[in-house]
């Protein structure tokens, strides 16, 4: 083998790729992606690799005759090969108006989409792409130009998991493009050339043709290799982080429908890096988008952290926001922030036993006998949405509705009654939660302040003979009980 097909080759025995059952291989007819092929090639000829080679071309219809005889190229060059083809066409002018997208990120978007279509499609999991080491360089100097952190300063990752336990690789990222130009001439096999590829007024061709050339001719050492070295540094730097983050957020960190609330304490013990990658995540979560995301707002979400001022917020863009609450932060979209208040109006009275339907409620209550009920094993399984009461104790009927203002009750496990706005501001309840409690009554006071505390007036105690078991549902609503 060639030092080329050997890069190639160590990079599918080190990953433990060589028994994969197919690749997809993403060619655009340049001179990195058909070294990429050949080497492909070889190591199927050399039985390196036994899988199937989908070849997917993504012409983006930017250049007219020049983008379909790239397509053309790259079909010969896959039946020369015996590999299978697809060509896919994609309108990346459209897309990047309709999106207020630059054309280079349209493209790499709509590129991606379909290497990952194509991929599932031929229940493919491994994408393959051409990246080499001065692509590598030359991302780590766009986003330096840009403003950059530990993420950004990894580069181009050699493995990169997408959707549907897809993956991307990059088995030429330890090779030279001179190396790659050298390793085709030699073998005789010829490439498309993109002329977009010259116009300097694409940020990566200006930083490819004038800024890399410009920084190498004041440096002693090749600066591809440098700035490789600092990648993996930061690579290896990163996948601790992600590790740390990986704890947290598993233990702390709660999503559904577009809100998370990640919980606060124990982020001030955390090194910056990690911090910052956990804030990431979240915000991932929520689809709030990373594009406009700058270091100036990972900074206004920790000073919201540090100062802990309940009800402080931080406007991330026109949708989303963050707001602190009482050791936690809510991240959310801003047009539904109001979505968990109240709608229900009038209370309505409980059948009992039986069940109730209520705006968006279903309740349900049940009679038991004290003696056959496993007050232990209901008090470990139980969620917040149910709870149980001295039946003999309540006088019926029971109704439940809205919080209206200024009642009281007489909260588990306190001394005396209270005011349920200050016991709630006591007990740091959070906004969201506030807004979807409700009040269950009997004839004579609250009984229940879902779901969030029972009265200790009506709670079992050793000389109740029969209980009511009141499990109080709603999917919309307990949605919105994240946190």
């Amino acid at each position: 083998m060639k030092q080329l097909e050997k890069n190639v080759a160590d990079f599918f025995f080190k990953n433990d790729l060589c028994r994969s059952s197919g690749i997809v291989l993403a060619v655009s007819g340049g001179a990195d992606s058909t070294a990429l092929m050949v080497s492909i090639r070889v190591l199927k000829n050399s039985g390196v690799f036994n899988g199937r080679v989908l070849c997917v071309h993504i012409n983006h219809c930017l250049r007219g005759q020049e983008s379909d005889r790239d397509e053309s190229f790259v079909r010969d060059l896959a039946a020369q090969m015996k590999f299978e083809f697809i060509a896919e066409r994609v309108d990346v002018k459209t897309y990047a108006q309709k999106n207020k997208l630059s054309i280079e990120t349209a493209a790499r978007k709509l590129r991606l989409d379909a290497l990952i279509k194509n991929a599932s499609k031929n229940d493919i999991l491994l994408i393959a792409t051409a990246h080499h080491a001065d692509d590598n360089a030359e991302t780590i100097l766009q986003r330096l130009s840009r403003g950059t952190g530990l993420r950004g300063l990894c580069g181009i990752w050699p493995k990169k998991n997408f959707a549907d336990d897809i993956t991307f690789i990059r088995p030429l990222l330890s090779t030279r493009r001179e190396q790659i130009i050298s390793y085709l001439r030699q073998g005789g096999f010829s490439w498309q050339n993109d002329s977009t590829n010259e116009q300097c007024e694409f940020r990566r061709n200006f930083i490819r043709h004038k800024l890399l050339p410009a920084l190498q001719s004041e440096s002693k050492a090749p600066l591809v290799e440098k700035l490789e070295k600092l990648s993996s540094a930061c690579r290896r730097l990163m996948q601790k982080v992600s590790i740390q983050a990986d704890i947290f957020c598993t233990e702390n960190l709660i999503y559904e429908n577009q809100q998370a609330v990640l919980k606060t304490p124990g982020l001030d013990r955390l090194d910056r890096e990690t911090l910052i990658e956990i804030l990431r995540r979240t915000l991932e979560l929520t689809g709030c988008g990373l594009q406009n995301i700058s270091s100036t707002h990972y900074n206004r979400i920790i000073d919201l952290i540090d100062k802990s001022h309940s009800g402080r917020e931080v406007e991330l863009n026109s949708r989303f926001a963050v707001r602190y609450e009482y050791g936690q932060l809510l991240f959310f979209k801003k047009q539904e922030k109001d979505i968990t208040k109240k709608t229900i109006i009038e209370s309505i009275e409980l059948n009992i036993p039986g069940t109730t339907y209520f705006d968006n409620y279903k309740i349900d209550t049940e009679i038991i006998d004290r003696v056959s009920f496993d007050l232990g094993e209901f008090y470990r399984s139980k969620d917040e949405f149910c709870e149980i009461f001295d039946f003999d104790k309540l006088k019926l009927p029971l109704n439940i509705g809205p919080r209206k203002g200024g009642e009281r009750f007489f909260p588990l496990g306190h001394a005396a009654e209270k005011k349920i706005g200050k016991f709630l501001t006591d007990q740091r309840v959070s906004k969201n939660i506030r807004d979807i409690s409700l009040l269950l009554s009997d004839q004579k006071s609250v009984i229940w302040l879902w779901p969030i505390r029972i009265s200790d007036e009506y709670k079992v105690t050793k000389t109740t003979k029969k209980l009511l078991l009141v499990h109080i549902k709603s999917k919309r609503l307990q949605a919105k009980l994240i946190g």
